[in-house]
Parts: structure tokens; C-alpha cells; sequence
């Protein structure tokens, strides 16, 4: 009994040790990528706030989201994503109330 809790343990250290290595971190891009030119579409009620598109990782490189039209929330202000650049290159900040 005891041997096979030892073996459960060692298994399970080493199944966390690989899937922990396989974690891919996301990181700074050189260059901004472009943002995508659409048309937006015509707001569905007359107090909706655009939220503008946002970048999103995916696959270990950004991918566009195009905006939509959302509700106000009450007290509060929509700010748009942007790219900060770090010493390991630009991120994407997204928007956020």
C-alpha cells in the first residue's frame, strides 16, 4: 500500500512538471502588428458604447477581435486597448471599463 502511494506521488510531480514546462508565456511582439480597417455597424439602441476591437493571444501570436456595441454601465467609462512597449517588446493592453 504504501509503495503505491510513493508511485502515485512521484507520477503525479512529474505529470506537473511537464505540463508546467509546456506553458507557453506570452511575450512581446517587435512590431505592432496593423490594426485591421471595417466598417462598424450601426448602433442597435442609441445609448450603446462602441468598444473598439482588441488583440488577443492565440497560437503564440495576435489575433484581431473585431468591436461590437455594448450596454453603458452606469458610472463608469470604457477605455480602449493599446500597445505598450516593454523591454521584451510591444504587448497589448486590453479595454477595459
Amino acid at each position: 500500500m504504501k509503495n503505491h502511494w510513493k508511485q502515485g506521488l512521484l507520477a503525479a510531480c512529474l505529470g506537473m512538471m511537464v505540463l508546467g514546462g509546456c506553458a507557453v508565456e506570452r511575450v512581446g511582439v517587435a512590431v505592432q502588428p496593423r490594426r485591421p480597417v471595417y466598417v462598424r455597424p450601426a448602433a442597435p439602441y442609441p445609448d450603446y458604447v462602441w468598444i473598439d476591437g482588441n488583440w488577443v493571444w492565440s497560437n503564440r501570436h495576435y489575433v484581431w477581435r473585431e468591436g461590437y456595441w455594448a450596454p453603458p454601465r452606469r458610472g463608469r467609462t470604457y477605455v480602449p486597448g493599446r500597445w505598450m512597449q516593454t523591454p521584451r517588446g510591444y504587448r497589448w493592453r486590453k479595454g477595459h471599463w
